[in-house]
C-alpha cells in the first residue's frame, strides 16, 4: 500500500503566474525527452537488422497477458504467453516510446509491457541518457506539480460547471500538449548494469492510498448533516488530521534479478535485486558469446502470500458516494 499526498488548491492567478514562469523551461525539457525517446525507439526497433561491427540487441522477449480486461485488477489475466522475437521487439519499442494517451486510454495510467532486453553498451548508455532527461523534465515541472485550480467549463447543456484541474494539465493544454501522459513520460526504463544470471517475474496486487485533508472531506460531505456530525464528534479527530481514501487494487509487475556475482567468494548465493518491471528490463549483453540469463516469465499472484499489515482502521469513518475515508490506526497517527 502506497500513501500518496493530495494536491493543493491554489488561486488561479497564482497558478497562471507559475505557468508563465516555468513554461519555457518545461517545454524545452519535454522536447529533449521527445527527441531521446524517438531515437531510442528507432534503436530498439531497427536492431534486428545486421550491422557490421555492432552487437545485436538480444535476447528480447515480451510476455503478453492473456484474458482479463480490467485495469483495476478486478479481472486479472488468466496466464501469460511469450511473443516471438519480432513481435517482442516491436512491443518493447512501442512501450519505451509512449508519450501520449491514445484516444481510448484511461487517464492516469500507462502502457505496461513485461519483458527483457539484452542490451549492448551503447544501448545501456542511450537508456541512461533518456532516464536523465526524464528526471530533468520532472524537476522542471515540480514547482507546479500537486497544485490544482478550480475552473469553469461548459457542460452539454451550455451551463458553466466548476471543475478542479491540475496546474500541469492546464499548462500542457495551453501549449497544445493535452494528450501528454506525464506518468508515462516520467517512467524510467529499468536498467541492470551488472551481468545477470537469472530473472524471475512476480505479479502482485497493490493500490494507491491518497491522503485527504479533513477540510476537503468536509467539503465533499456538503450538506450531509449525518456525515458532518461524525466528523465533528469523533473523539480525537483533529482539524489538521488527514484521512485515507484507498483506490481499487491493481496489478503490479516486479522482477527478482539474480546477478552473476556471488554475495561473497565462499558463498553460493548470488546478489539479488528487486526492480519494477512494467517496462522491459535492460541488462548487459556486452559480447557476442555472452551467457543468456535464465528467465522465468510472470505467473498469477499467489493467494498464499501474507499481506502487509494495514495502517488503516478496519472500518471507514465516513463514505461519500463510492469513496470510503479511513482514519489511520492510533499507533500511526
Amino acid at each position: 500500500m502506497s500513501v500518496r499526498s493530495a494536491s493543493k488548491l491554489v488561486r488561479p492567478e497564482d497558478a497562471f503566474a507559475l505557468i508563465e514562469e516555468y513554461r519555457e523551461l518545461i517545454l524545452e525539457r519535454l522536447h529533449a525527452v521527445e527527441v531521446a525517446i524517438s531515437k531510442f525507439r528507432e534503436t530498439i526497433a531497427s536492431s534486428a537488422l545486421p550491422q557490421k561491427g555492432v552487437l545485436p540487441i538480444r535476447p528480447i522477449t515480451v510476455f503478453k497477458p492473456v484474458g482479463g480486461t480490467s485495469p483495476s485488477g478486478d479481472d486479472p489475466p488468466t496466464r501469460f504467453r511469450s511473443l516471438n522475437s519480432s513481435a517482442s521487439r516491436l512491443a518493447a519499442a512501442e512501450a519505451f516510446s509512449q508519450l501520449d494517451y491514445a484516444h481510448d486510454d484511461e487517464r492516469n495510467r500507462s502502457t505496461k509491457c513485461f519483458g527483457i532486453v539484452g542490451a549492448p553498451g551503447y544501448v545501456l548508455d542511450e537508456a541512461k541518457r533518456l532516464n536523465h532527461y526524464k528526471d530533468e523534465l520532472k524537476a522542471a515541472i515540480q514547482p507546479i506539480s500537486n497544485l490544482r485550480i478550480q475552473v469553469k467549463e461548459p457542460t452539454t447543456e451550455g451551463q458553466p460547471s466548476r471543475r478542479f484541474r491540475e496546474v500541469s494539465t492546464v499548462l500542457l493544454t495551453q501549449t497544445g500538449r493535452s494528450s501528454t501522459n506525464l506518468l508515462a513520460v516520467y517512467r524510467h526504463i529499468p536498467i541492470i548494469e551488472e551481468p545477470v544470471h537469472a530473472i524471475r517475474f512476480m505479479l502482485t496486487r497493490t493500490r494507491s492510498v491518497p491522503r485527504v485533508s479533513l477540510a476537503d472531506v468536509r467539503t465533499k460531505a456538503g450538506d450531509r448533516t449525518d456525515l458532518l456530525d461524525i466528523l465533528d464528534n469523533t473523539p480525537g479527530l483533529r482539524d489538521g488530521e488527514f484521512l485515507l481514501a484507498p483506490k481499487q487494487r491493481y496489478e503490479r509487475m516486479r522482477a527478482k534479478i539474480f546477478l552473476q556475482q556471488l554475495e561473497s567468494p565462499d558463498s553460493r548465493r548470488r546478489i539479488q535485486r528487486i526492480v519494477s518491471a512494467e517496462l522491459p528490463i535492460l541488462f548487459p549483453m556486452l559480447k557476442e558469446d555472452s551467457r543468456w540469463p535464465d528467465v522465468k516469465g510472470p505467473g498469477l499472484p499467489s493467494r498464499r502470500r501474507g499481506s502487509q499489515r494495514s495502517r488503516m482502521e478496519d472500518q471507514p469513518l465516513v463514505t461519500i458516494g463510492a469513496q470510503a475515508f479511513y482514519r489511520l490506526k492510533a499507533e500511526y497517527r
